[in-house]
């Protein structure tokens, strides 16, 4: 189910739309919907009612995820899950940048307003080291820290060892880019932006 759920949400473009009706019906921010919600958006976003999917296997499918205390699925994991079990090739730093963006709207956090948060008070400055307690703490608890501070260093667009604005601003604005995000964010490894303007080039020959 993962597996033709990814076919028909990712491989058909449909992966914001199936986020910003998510978001719409979660009332409390959370992240997490209840089990019927997400049985009627899965239905929706897959076709309606001329979808491949039966009201019944998406039920049986709903009903074998994990859920928290109130009985409601957190469905930023279920987005990964369909990604990391539906294509084994999925960009995972992609799917983080991702989480920021969800992060940032379910806040109501600007990028400056985060950036001001995570500074050090003696620089004004956010390290990578220090990016990465964020990632860490608020967008993915699981994942190993040096694979999170690897995207840390990704985000600092310029390389100047530092998460500023205007690097993740660089990274938000690109979140549709395939190029951005290419090889799972290899070509951030070293610096190929012009950093008054940080905009990623498309001939990178």
């Amino acid at each position: 189910m993962f597996k033709s759920l990814y076919k028909e949400i990712y491989q058909n473009n449909k992966e914001d739309i199936f986020l910003t009706i998510l978001e719409q019906s979660d009332q409390k921010s959370d992240g997490k919907v209840v089990p019927d919600i997400l049985e009627k958006i899965i239905k929706r976003v897959t076709g309606g009612s001329n979808s491949k999917f039966s009201q019944i296997d998406i039920r049986k499918f709903v009903r074998q995820l994990q859920r928290d205390r109130d009985q409601k699925i957190s469905y930023i994991d279920l987005m990964e899950k369909i990604c990391s079990q539906g294509n084994k090739e999925h960009n995972p730093f992609k799917t983080i940048v991702s989480r920021i963006k969800f992060f940032l709207e379910s806040n109501n956090l600007s990028i400056d307003a985060l950036i001001r948060r995570l500074q050090d008070p003696t620089t004004n400055l956010v390290s990578c080291e220090k990016f990465t307690d964020f990632l860490q703490m608020k967008i993915d608890k699981k994942r190993p820290r040096d694979t999170l501070y690897d995207f840390s260093v990704y985000i600092d667009v310029d390389k100047d060892g530092y998460v500023g604005v205007q690097d993740l601003r660089t990274c938000l604005v690109n979140i549709k880019s395939n190029a951005f995000f290419k090889n799972n964010g290899q070509a951030l490894k070293v610096s190929q932006f012009n950093t008054a303007h940080k905009f990623y080039p498309k001939n990178l020959a």
